[in-house]
């Protein structure tokens, strides 16, 4: 499947609060429940302007006008120190198909193409392994748990923390040093 990407839109909220409802995906994404449209309205209005992150809708590029595929994005985006963090959300039901690693290396390619970053990095729940070996898979690398970290339903809980720095993107057969198209390939 080759996906295309643009830039998080109005029309993909509803189906970005949806997926968000879902129960795989809200057990792994530490957020107050249940995500509403009228706070996603409001969310997408307050960062319309934000220069500290870039959120992407991920579509299947032979349909472009089909359902979303993925979304994700680069939030806390700091020039200075050159680093972001970032997120990942393929449609509930369609994992293990190679959108994610598609999505995962492209979002990385642009970071460090588009935006000259030198790190970037993710964090997980302590429960989420499946995402954990997705990242490491693609060359993210274990930085630690930061423990009792986050209330997340009545509870807290650990994050791990994965990072690639730009020279480790730079040894992925998969990287891209220069900028960085809006279509990519999943490989299946």
């Amino acid at each position: 499947m080759r996906l295309g990407v643009r830039r998080l839109a109005w029309e993909d909220l509803p189906v970005r609060v949806a997926w968000f409802n879902t129960p795989s995906v809200y057990t792994h994404v530490p957020l107050d429940l249940p995500i509403g449209l009228a706070r996603t309205e409001q969310w997408f209005r307050d960062t319309l302007m934000n220069v500290s992150r870039v959120d992407f809708t991920f579509t299947d590029a032979q349909r472009p006008q089909e359902e979303q595929q993925a979304f994700a994005g680069l939030t806390n985006i700091e020039p200075v120190h050159r680093r972001a963090e970032m997120y990942m959300v393929v449609r509930p039901g369609e994992t293990g198909r190679g959108i994610g690693t598609a999505v995962l290396r492209w979002l990385c390619n642009y970071g460090f193409a588009n935006l000259s970053l030198e790190r970037i990095m993710v964090t997980t729940l302590a429960d989420n392994q499946v995402a954990r070996h997705l990242y490491a898979r693609v060359g993210f690398v274990n930085e630690g748990v930061l423990r009792r970290h986050f209330h997340y339903q009545g509870r807290l809980v650990d994050r791990h923390v994965q990072g690639l720095l730009r020279s480790e993107w730079e040894q992925q057969a998969w990287h891209t040093p220069q900028p960085v198209p809006f279509s990519l390939d999943t490989g299946s």
